[in-house]
């Protein structure tokens, strides 16, 4: 009723389906900032939906984490592990095809149960199966506690997880795990990756930096530039455009997809994440 041109924000999936059938009869663009659904693009066409999404799609991160470790752990025995949840599970699963894609299935699979006081037994496990490396798909406080039983236990191990790892800064540093644990994260969830002046920006505004803080922001620098007096002028220039943000480049694909990946392979050290250069 107001006329809008153009519609952004929509941080669950749920919500982004509902408006993407709700508006196809109105063409007003929906520019996704959140949800990460990869049916959003999937179905786009077939639906007759007028959707962008900026968020990176649910299987970027181990996609991105497959990409990477495929060349550092190609000659290595490594295992797959995660918690049984629908997170860890699917995370786990998205990593194993990756990897078998590329030809290295892994050598061992398991799973463990989460928030457990000790994880010593799992391990273990890793070790009398020969792998020195592993995939985890869990929470932080699980892929910590790993990381410091291997540690206590003198069994070196080498892990990598998903973008649960991102709240690790927050947790008790009682609950840290050592120096050289790797997570996929995308850049926006680690502080040091954030331009300062954007930090500056949204503080002075008593805006808390967090990431759907952040990805919010950048949606509407795309939604700024991209809009037009007509919705099929603005969606003209969201499939043509590349688009300069604070954070990094926008370019959508023929699907409505962000082509430009937001996750990177991060070390923790010292009590905080360090990007790798890819």
């Amino acid at each position: 009723q107001s006329g809008a041109g153009l519609i952004t924000g929509i941080l669950c999936n749920a919500v982004a389906f509902e408006l993407a059938e709700a508006f196809k009869q109105s063409a007003i663009p929906l520019l996704v900032a959140g949800a990460r659904a990869p049916r959003l693009t999937i179905d786009r066409q077939r639906n007759g939906w007028h959707i962008w999404r900026l968020a990176p799609s649910d299987t970027e991160a181990a996609i991105i984490a497959s990409r990477e470790l495929s060349r550092q752990w190609a000659s290595s025995p490594y295992a797959i592990i995660d918690d049984g949840t629908a997170y860890g599970r699917g995370l786990a699963d998205q990593f194993r095809t990756a990897m078998e894609e590329a030809g290295l299935p892994p050598k061992f699979q398991d799973n463990f149960r989460p928030t457990q006081s000790t994880q010593a037994r799992l391990v273990r496990r890793l070790r009398r199966a020969g792998t020195a490396k592993a995939f985890i798909g869990a929470g932080a406080e699980d892929v910590a506690m790993i990381a410091r039983n291997s540690a206590e236990l003198e069994i070196p191990l080498e892990i990598a997880a998903g973008d649960a790892l991102s709240v690790l800064p927050f947790l008790p540093q009682e609950q840290w795990p050592p120096d050289g644990l790797h997570a996929v994260l995308a850049r926006h969830e680690v502080a040091a990756t954030i331009p300062q002046q954007l930090t500056a920006r949204l503080e002075q505004a008593e805006i808390d930096p967090e990431p759907y803080a952040l990805a919010g922001y950048q949606a509407m620098e795309v939604a700024l530039q991209a809009l037009q007096p007509g919705a099929t002028d603005t969606a003209g220039r969201l499939n043509g455009e590349t688009f300069a943000t604070v954070l990094g480049p926008v370019k959508f694909d023929e699907t409505g997809a962000n082509t430009i990946p937001v996750h990177t392979l991060f070390e923790w050290r010292g009590g905080a994440f360090e990007e790798i250069a890819p």
